[in-house]
Parts: structure tokens; sequence; C-alpha cells
């Protein structure tokens, strides 16, 4: 039986090991589907995709259910209904770093760290699971975003362990440059730590999954996870299921110090298969082999008896009445758990007001100009390309934050009041220190959730979607050069050229749809030319908002579009080639010079 909990541990590993690491991505091998593939078809690992890579993400069960991908969904309800919580052992990453905290404490304590049966807290359980998934259903997913499990860990892998590897690699890279030998760039931790708000949320999950794992191994998971809650259905109808055998039982407790889950009662010979996780810590440890996982009548009810001596009659064991001591100890554990879960919410409410809508490094310009004074505000937050609307994000993001990490320019951070209350901690686009790539699709190739779907736009007007991956791919990019996530805005009084009388047009020279131009101003003599925009044809891409120069306010910049449609059409720039260029060009010695 030990076999089974050692093929945990290894699928466990493995598991935790590929989300985490899909994180950092520190290679850059997995860049995206809609790449030039005459560039890629000579290196087979330069194929690899998110889409190949995003696996792990994809099933897990919240990210699946809010895309739709009801095959998935289903697949773990049946894998549940056949062998117990296994996906909360092997699949779930948060479920696999609290068994890597309670390990780690385990060794702190030398051995000694046991475990306690505690009686299941339903209402609790049940309330979270009802409250969370009806605020999300109601478009308020916030409470969601708090406790759903995969996202919690993604927020705490993208907020707090991306930076320990940024340090660790850059200190790795000081100590190699002096022998001349380097491996990896130099990473930039303002690429890391965008926005206070998102690593106070990091920090904070943090420490309360770390605190809960710590003082009573799979607490989070019995007793608020609304993933765990809802399982728990189906595992406790389990057919294979870990058993006790009542006429084998001594109580000893030698099993229930093991449980991680809490769920095995020693005293009343019985174990709470809604709440067992399927960890196998326990089976092995019995002396009297009354532990074993094994098939069962999966809605036969346990019975739990006792041989009487000298007789052959049965009777129903009573339980021993429970002790003053324990009823403590469970009053105190609830308090822990329900004051640390309140723990974060004051935090983060304190932070919002006082760091919403900046950023912890600011670029600074290469030149100060007089522009800039004439503050402006944006009305409308800028949803990631491919969103559609406000709606379709809110009611499908989970704030796993994935679509952060991987954005490979950096300008996708979260968000804490842009979108309100109920959008807490979504992904939001930042433009002030870089923009969005003209033919990057990463955000919605890697979007575990459905939450980020630039095809979306083309299923909407009736496109059909193509089976083969180039041609999605090539669809994917034609659609995000057309996806209108906002609009630009120009701010006269704060241009550098009417307020310094200098040459500028760098919005222009960033612009890759010409929906900011440059026309005539003033006196013709000087030569200076103004920006003009024209709305119809921008997509919001945020190339004229980073790169102008006016401080401390930008002289052009993007609102968004609450509703993401289609840029109009423009004119493409004529392509000749050399030879008619030749040609244009010949007599050019003769008139210029």
């Amino acid at each position: 039986m030990k076999m089974l909990k050692y093929l945990r541990i290894i699928v466990a590993v493995i598991m935790l090991a590929v989300v985490t690491l899909f994180f950092f991505d520190w290679t850059h091998v997995f860049l995206g589907t809609a790449r030039d593939e005459a560039l890629t078809a000579a290196d087979p690992i330069s194929k690899m995709t998110v889409e190949t890579g995003s696996w792990p993400e994809k099933i897990q069960f919240i990210p699946a259910l809010c895309r739709h991908a009801f095959w998935i969904v289903l697949g773990i309800v049946g894998v549940t209904f056949l062998f117990g919580r296994i996906y909360c052992s092997v699949i779930c990453p948060l479920g696999i770093f609290q068994d890597f905290v309670a390990w780690i404490a385990k060794r702190v304590h030398r051995g000694k760290k046991t475990y306690l049966y505690k009686k299941p807290l339903p209402w609790l359980r049940w309330g979270v699971l009802v409250l969370s998934v009806g605020a999300f259903c109601l478009g308020f997913g916030a409470l969601l975003c708090l406790v759903e499990p995969y996202s919690m860990y993604g927020r705490i892998a993208n907020g707090i362990f991306r930076p320990i590897y940024v340090l660790f690699n850059n200190g790795v890279l000081v100590s190699d440059s002096a022998s001349g030998s380097m491996s990896f760039s130099t990473l930039s931790l303002s690429t890391v730590f965008l926005s206070l708000g998102g690593f106070l949320v990091a920090i904070s999950s943090f420490f309360v999954i770390g605190i809960l794992a710590w003082r009573g191994g799979r607490t989070y998971c019995n007793t608020i996870c609304p993933v765990g809650t809802f399982l728990g259905i189906f595992s406790r109808f389990a057919i294979f299921r870990v058993r006790l055998d009542s006429e084998k039982c001594k109580s000893c407790g030698m099993c229930a110090k093991k449980c991680k889950a809490s769920c095995l009662d020693a005293r009343g010979k019985k174990v709470d298969t809604s709440r067992c996780v399927d960890c196998f810590n326990c089976l092995g440890t019995c002396n009297f082999d009354a532990l074993s996982y094994k098939v069962g009548n999966p809605f036969g009810k346990q019975t739990v008896i006792q041989i009487e001596t000298g007789t052959d009659s049965e009777k129903k064991l009573d339980p021993k009445p429970e002790k003053p001591e324990d009823k403590a100890r469970a009053r105190r554990e609830f308090l822990i758990t329900s004051a640390s879960m309140a723990a974060s919410v004051p935090v983060i409410a304190g932070a919002a007001a006082a760091v919403s809508n900046t950023v912890m490094v600011q670029p600074e310009p290469d030149k100060i100009y007089k522009t800039g004074q004439h503050a402006w505000k944006r009305t409308n937050p800028i949803a990631p390309p491919g969103a559609l609307s406000y709606e379709h994000l809110l009611e499908h993001c989970t704030a796993c934050h994935l679509c952060i990490a991987k954005c490979p320019q950096h300008i996708l951070k979260p968000s804490l009041v842009e979108y309100g209350l109920k959008g807490m901690f979504v992904p939001v686009v930042d433009f002030t220190s870089s923009f969005c790539n003209y033919d990057c699709t990463i955000c919605s190739e890697v979007c575990p959730n459905g939450a980020i779907d630039i095809l979306g736009m083309a299923r909407k007007r009736g496109v059909e979607i193509p089976e083969s991956k180039a041609e999605r791919a090539e669809l994917m990019r034609k659609e995000k050069n057309y996806a209108q996530m906002g609009r630009v805005v120009f701010v006269k009084e704060n241009c550098v050229v009417p307020v310094d009388g200098t040459f500028c047009g760098a919005c222009d020279e960033h612009c890759p749809t010409k929906a900011v131009s440059m026309v005539p101003y003033g006196d013709p003599e000087k030569g200076l030319t103004i920006p003009q925009i024209d709305e119809s044809i921008c997509i919001g891409c945020g190339g004229c908002e980073s790169i102008c120069p006016a401080r401390p306010h930008k002289a052009i910049y993007v609102e968004g579009c609450p509703t993401q449609e289609q840029r109009a059409e423009f004119k493409e720039a004529e392509v000749i080639s050399a030879d008619e260029v030749q040609d244009k060009t010949e007599n050019m010695d003769d008139w210029l010079f």
C-alpha cells in the first residue's frame, strides 16, 4: 500500500514543478503560436508554444468551468467518483503546496508533528461555496478569486516565487560575470513587481495558506476551498476509497496522527471520505492491518461494529463522549482559520486607495520638458486584447495572473479599483513603461479561463475557426491586429510641439496603424508638425502613450473600450521593389544636390 503514497508524491512533485516553472519560463521556450514558422522549422524545441506547455493550467477545475470546457469538468468529477479526491492530491497546485509546507513542518519538528481528527464544519464549507459561486455568477468575482485554489497559487507563484527567482538569477549572473561566463540575461525586478496591490494579495495568500498548512495540514482544503467542498460530494461515494475495518481497529490513533486532512476518526472507527484527499499517508501505519484502499459499495453505509468477547453477537459501537478539550481545540482552530482568511482583507483594502493606477518602478525620461502640466484621468480601464468586454472578462477571469506572468512586454498588472470592487485583482493594461506588441497573442493563448479570447471576436462575427494550428494562429494574429481594446486621445496642452516649440513625432513613429499622424503646425518656416488622430483605426496598443516624453502627464493616451470591436480599415503602406526604387531615384543627384 505504501507504493500508492510514493506514486502520489512523484506525480504531485512533477505537477507542481511544471505549473510553477510555467510561470517563470525564463528560457522563453513557450513564446506563442502566432510566430513565423520559417524561423522555427529547423528547431523542434522552438516549436513549443504556450498551447503546448499550458495543459496543466487548463485542466484545473475552476478555469475549465469558466471557459466551458465541460469535458474536463466531467472528467474530474468522474475520476473523483471512482478514486476519491485524487484531483486535490496530484493536480491542484495549492493542495500540493500545502503538502510541501506540511512536510517542512514535520522536518522542523523532527518528526514529532502529528495531526488530530477534527469535526467537519459543513455550514462553513457550504457557506463559502454558495457565497463565492453565487457572487461570481452575479458578476462579483473578487470573492471567488480570493478562495479559488489555482488562482491563489498563481498569485503566489507570480508575486513571490518569480521575484525570488529573479533575485537568484541576477545574483548568479553577478558571480558569473567575473569569470566571463553568462548563461541568462539579467532580469529587471520592474518586470515582476508590477503593483504593490498585487504583491500584497500574493503575500497575504502565502502566509494564510502557509500558516494553516504548517499547523493543520490540509485545513484550508477541508474548511474553505470551494472546489474541495464540491468534489467532496462525489468522493463520499467513491468506488475506490480508504476504508477502515472496525473489527481489526483498536482505536490506537496511529493512523489519525498521519492524516493531514484530519478526517480519520479513530474513536468512531470511520473515515470521512468527503474530506479525504487520498494522500495515502495513513496506509501502512496500522499495526493491525485495519486500513486499506479498495473497492466497495459506493452507496452502502459503512457499519461500525464491535465483537463482544465470548459471544457471536454484534452491536453498534457508541462513540466515546467528546472531551471538553476537544471542543476547545475545535473552536480554537476555527477562530485561527477565520482570522487568517480575514487578515488579508483590510490590508488589501487599505492599500487599494494608495496604489491605485500606479506601478512600483517608473521610467525616467531622457529629457524633461515644460509640458505635461494638464492632468487627465482615464475614464475607462484598458482590458487585455480579446477580453471582448468588461462583462466577459469579469465573468470568466479568476485572477490567476498567468497572463501577467507571461506577457513579454509586462504591460499587464493586477487591478485594484479600475474595474470597481467586483473586478479586484483582474488583469488590466498599463502603458507606463511599454506597449502591446502588434502581433502578440500570448495572453489569449495562455488564459486557462477563456477570459481573454481573441478568437472569440471572430466567433461573434460567425467566422469558422480552422482546425489547423497554423491557420488558427494566423487567424488569431489577424484578429489581434483588428481588436480595438482602446482609442487614442490627444491632449494638445501637454504636447512638446506647441508648448516647447520643438520637433517630436515619437507617437507617430510608434503607431502601427497610423491612427496618429503628423500634420503641419504653426509657422511653415519652422517646419513643425503636430499629432493628428484617427480613433476609427486605433487598436489601443499604447505605442504612442508609452513613448510620449511629456511629464508628469502624457500628451497622448489610450482610453479603454468597455466593449471591444474591430477597428476600421486603413490603407496599407505601398510596398515597391528595389528596381522601382532605383527607377524613381536614379536622377536624385541632379535635383537634390
